[in-house]
């Protein structure tokens, strides 16, 4: 009895044993899988048969040093990698990595496509074949590998944005960027507010949005196209502007031309160069009724205000404004002028202002006439508005706007 005890109790241990061994190294196997990429050579030391360790270790070997010994330490870290798994693309992108820092060079390029077509999901990889694609001038290849790690990568768009945005200038990439846009590629919505925000090309960025055709159709194209529209025009690319506007969906080419108020020459989305209408600070609403379209401007008691304004292209017969109106209330002191600025990125000084119209003179057309020169066109119309001394607010309603060139 006492034997088949102690039989059964050695078995027992001896199993338990098995047990904690088995977990020991479960535990280092669990470790070393976490640890490969933050401490490549502790994740080892726990599990010495770790081939993405090994890759990971030579990979750092490479970051740390980029001296001949390194680079040889580092390619045969990666060859002992590649002994415990073939279909390893770690290793064989840091055994291609030794190699040229070695200046084996010749091999690199065949190793980094083998690498490639085990996993294009490796950012090194794709790094490395978009600067040997530019090398040798190969742009569509580059905007390829370009493609692959904006799409798979989520750290990408932090190293590659920024190249990306600087070469919109270049017209052969600039090209094949208007590609992916028109393709919709699930990258390009957030290059493109990128670039709207950091590129110094503002116009190669809205050349590249045109070559594509526009911007696809989505929740955020309107936004797009507007914020794009603002920053040519703050920035003083006026031409530019207006072009990129009437490539716009459902852009209207008379409204942007002409200052006569319709529906769409009041639409806020191709502003200004559609009628900008003032309604945060001047109160200034479109009223229509049918296809008529009327201007109501709130005019406060001792205020001054831009009600609405207008970029103006003008032939070289110069300008002439013709404006119709009324006043809900005949107070004398209340009153608008039309005026003619010079818009520019540095300011917009005023270089023509209207005679003023005033209450006692509705019914009568408000004329202005301004000849065009050179250093001046396009202009800025805008029109501001003045309330007397008095103590109640009162209304200017504009029936009508045209001009006469």
């Amino acid at each position: 009895m006492m034997s088949r005890l102690s039989r059964s109790y050695t078995h027992r241990i001896a199993w338990a044993i098995g047990i904690l061994v088995v977990g020991a190294m479960a535990t280092c196997w669990a470790l070393s899988a976490i640890l490969v990429t933050s401490r490549p050579s502790l994740a080892i030391r726990l599990n010495p048969w770790s081939s993405s360790a090994l890759a990971a270790r030579a990979i750092g070997m490479l970051e740390n040093d980029a001296g001949a010994n390194s680079a040889i330490s580092a390619e045969q870290k990666a060859k002992e990698s590649l002994s415990l798994s073939l279909v390893n693309s770690d290793a064989i992108r840091s055994l291609a990595m030794a190699k040229a820092m070695n200046g084996q060079t010749d091999v690199t390029d065949e190793l980094m496509s083998a690498a490639e077509s085990m996993s294009r999901r490796d950012l090194l990889v794709q790094l490395w074949l978009i600067e040997d694609a530019v090398s040798k001038g190969n742009v569509q290849t580059a905007l390829q590998h370009y493609d692959r790690a904006l799409t798979t990568q989520t750290s990408a768009p932090e190293i590659l944005f920024p190249i990306l945005a600087e070469a919109l200038s270049d017209h052969e990439l600039a090209r094949e960027i208007s590609k992916f846009i028109r393709r919709d590629a699930s990258w390009t919505g957030r290059f493109v507010d990128y670039a709207i925000s950091e590129s110094r090309g503002i116009t190669a960025l809205a050349g590249v949005v045109l070559a594509a055709g526009g911007l696809p159709a989505g929740p955020d194209r309107d936004r797009q196209e507007e914020m794009i529209l603002r920053r040519l025009i703050a920035e003083g690319h006026f031409s530019d502007a207006l072009n990129f506007a009437m490539r716009m969906p459902n852009a209207n080419r008379q409204a942007l031309l002409e200052p006569n108020l319709t529906f769409a020459s009041v639409h806020p989305r191709f502003a200004p160069l559609s009628w900008h209408i003032n309604d945060a600070i001047a109160g200034a609403t479109a009223q229509t009724s049918g296809s008529n379209v009327a201007v109501e401007v709130t005019v406060n008691p001792d205020s001054s205000e831009i009600a609405l304004e207008k970029i103006k292209f003008l032939k070289p017969t110069g300008l002439n404004l013709s404006t119709t109106y009324t006043f809900r209330s005949v107070q004398s002191g209340d009153f608008a002028v039309w005026e003619v600025a010079c818009p520019s990125k540095d300011g917009t000084p005023t270089v023509a202002t209207s005679f003023p119209i005033r209450p006692v003179f509705a019914g009568r057309p408000s004329t202005m006439n301004y000849h065009v020169s050179a250093s001046c066109n396009p202009v800025l119309l805008r029109l501001k508005v003045s309330g007397g001394s008095g103590t109640e607010s009162n209304v200017l309603i504009l029936n009508s706007i045209s001009v006469g060139q």
